[in-house]
């Protein structure tokens, strides 16, 4: 099957290419927004657990299907820095009669309201508000953003924390920083390909299906997450395994096809799909079925896992076996165009000395000692992981300058975890008088 591929994709390469390229553009624009649109939770939830029913008896039987939002407020310059003062108390009770209006607010709960001690701290001149907000289809997000346009105030400084803060934070930074690390990660990788192939040109190609791979994966998690909760950690594990696997697919297809240009092979791809290809093939298929295991865990964030491995491991290689002897059939012999001639000749010694070969012989001779001083090695650079704490991520897992993080390094310095801990528990207000909607 794949030597008739690599034939027919020999001689007809660019229904390929054109069939590709509109993919990704069409890729490229469906999903732009595949951020905004997944699901905010990473789904650590259990369902089935007696959490899990708890929260549907709430959400069906009490219609409580409320999620937290933590203001914390302190002075401005100009106002007196003391909860007990009047102007204080009146600033803010305007902020809360501000938020009530909103139709998303379920109630808000203030130390005036509550008169819960636990709400200021030591000081006196700094107080947090419980604002519970419907969660609606998006988790709350399109609440809690319209929420933060009601917060601008002359007099108090409010900042925004707790899960749901977290989980917006979370996606704004993942959207903001996942392309730059993609950016970064070519730029990287552009020199030590040129090391590698030696020509400018060949280079490029595992970093073309790698984009592919990546646009493409993409769209495919947004049009998932149409159908079921995907999390918006998903995208970056596309972005980072796909742009790898393709640029790892891409590497052996392409020294193939070289070395078969080399000896004059007259159907190069053909062989090339013959022997990488079928490489390439099999090991996608077998990381795919390794990963695909993760659905036997019970938590969503584990299928999520492994949606976004499977589905990366799969468009690269298939960007590998079609796209990219599509793109060699084209090229030709210029496929070693903008060739760097040092480097080729350097290349051109390692493979005339065949240091590869000689160093696998010097492992098979000494296999005993290479397998204790490899062992050792592994294990030196494993000893971290002594010291690992794995758990959900949480406001610890963002940048140390994001306001949701900060707000809750305020609150444990300041408050009694006790008195905070509460809006934790996302299904319904802390016990106490608090101030609902008109």
């Amino acid at each position: 099957m794949l030597p008739s591929l690599g034939r027919l994709i020999s001689r007809h390469p660019w229904p390929f290419l054109l069939v590709a390229l509109a993919l990704v553009l069409a890729s490229a624009y469906y999903g732009a927004d595949a951020m905004q649109r997944l699901h905010p939770a990473p789904g650590w939830e259990i369902r089935g657990s007696d959490s899990d029913r708890a929260r549907q008896i709430l959400r069906e039987r009490f219609g409580r299907d409320e999620t937290p939002v933590v203001l914390l407020i302190r002075a401005r310059a100009g106002l007196t820095p003391d909860l007990e003062a009047p102007a204080f108390r009146q600033a803010v009770d305007a902020l809360v009669v501000r938020l009530t209006q909103l139709p998303e607010v379920r109630a808000v709960e203030t130390y005036y309201d509550s008169a819960d001690a636990r709400m200021r701290n030591a000081a006196g001149d700094m107080t947090y508000a419980l604002v519970w907000l419907a969660r609606g289809r998006d988790e709350g997000v399109g609440a809690y953003q319209r929420l933060r346009e009601q917060l601008a105030s002359d007099q108090l400084d409010i900042r925004v924390g707790g899960e749901l803060a977290t989980y917006v934070d979370m996606r704004t930074v993942l959207e903001r920083d996942v392309p730059r690390v993609e950016r970064l990660s070519a730029l990287l990788l552009i020199p030590v390909l040129i090391w590698v192939f030696g020509s400018i040109v060949a280079a490029l190609l595992p970093l073309i299906i790698g984009i592919f791979t990546v646009l493409i994966g993409t769209a495919l998690l947004k049009a998932f997450g149409q159908v079921t909760e995907v999390s918006i950690y998903t995208t970056h594990v596309v972005s980072m395994l796909g742009l790898g696997l393709a640029i790892d697919y891409g590497l052996f297809i392409l020294a193939r096809y070289r070395e078969e240009l080399a000896r004059g092979n007259p159907e190069p791809v053909a062989t090339t799909l013959r022997t990488a290809g079928r490489t390439v093939a099999f090991g996608g298929l077998t990381v795919a079925a390794s990963v695909l295991t993760l659905f036997l865990l019970p938590q969503r964030f584990f299928h999520n896992m492994a949606l976004a491995g499977s589905v990366a491991v799969g468009v690269a290689m298939l960007t590998a076996t079609l796209v990219l002897p599509a793109l060699l059939a084209v090229l030709g012999e210029r496929i070693n165009r903008l060739a760097v001639p040092l480097i080729l000749r350097r290349q051109a010694e390692r493979e005339a000395r065949r240091r590869w070969y000689a160093f696998s012989h010097f492992v098979m001779r000494h296999a005993v000692v290479v397998l204790l001083v490899t062992a050792a090695t592994l294990l030196l650079l494993g000893t971290p992981l002594k010291h690992l704490a794995l758990g959900p991520a949480d406001h610890k897992s963002l940048p140390v300058g994001t306001e949701s993080r900060q707000v809750m390094e305020l609150m444990e310095r300041e408050f009694p975890r006790p008195g905070w801990c509460r809006w934790w528990w996302p299904s319904t207000p802390a016990a106490g008088p608090s101030r609902t909607p008109p």
